[in-house]
């Protein structure tokens, strides 16, 4: 009788465990999120991006951003003072709020001229479907074939973010 019971046992303890394997796989796999190339943010141009307008030639970090968010505007800051250091990645920042107010965030930043930044508008039902609900700034780094290398959250540094690359 014993024995039963203890099989019992390691059997669930069996199946728990693979359940919460299971559960972790899934999240892991959703979290990897390889970036696809049919995201639906528009540019402020009007033109489709993160689509077939993304950027082919490299590493990408992708911010998810509101204007009107503290943290997002330090980064903007953080950003502008040393883009330097970012001469081989395209920053894309993406906000579901309206192209006007993306528009004066890129501007009042001193980042809507740069070679190597985009804004991009997102559809505030797609970005919820896609990355779920995110805190500002997120700020999601991928490597050029479109893998995610690492997930930041909150005030970010330039030398945090450039940490996950290689740069040479």
């Amino acid at each position: 009788m014993n024995k039963k019971v203890i099989s019992k046992l390691i059997i669930g303890v069996v199946v728990l465990v693979a359940g919460i394997l299971i559960v972790g796989l899934a999240h892991k796999l959703k979290e990897r999120d390889i970036l696809e190339r049919n995201q639906q943010a528009i540019n402020l141009n009007g033109v489709e991006y993160l689509g077939t307008t993304l950027p082919e030639k490299g590493d990408i970090i992708l911010v998810l951003f509101h204007p009107s968010c503290d943290f997002c505007q330090t980064d903007a800051q953080f950003v502008k003072e040393q883009i330097d250091q970012f001469k081989n990645i395209d920053l894309i920042w993406v906000s579901y709020d309206n192209k006007d107010s993306i528009a004066q965030f890129s501007k009042t930043y001193e980042l809507d001229n740069l070679e190597n930044v985009h804004f991009a508008y997102m559809d505030i039902e797609v970005m919820l479907e896609r990355y779920g609900n995110v805190k500002f700034p997120t700020f999601l780094a991928y490597d050029k074939n479109g893998a995610l290398l690492q997930k930041f959250v909150g005030v970010t540094k330039p030398e945090e973010l450039l940490s996950v690359y290689d740069q040479e």
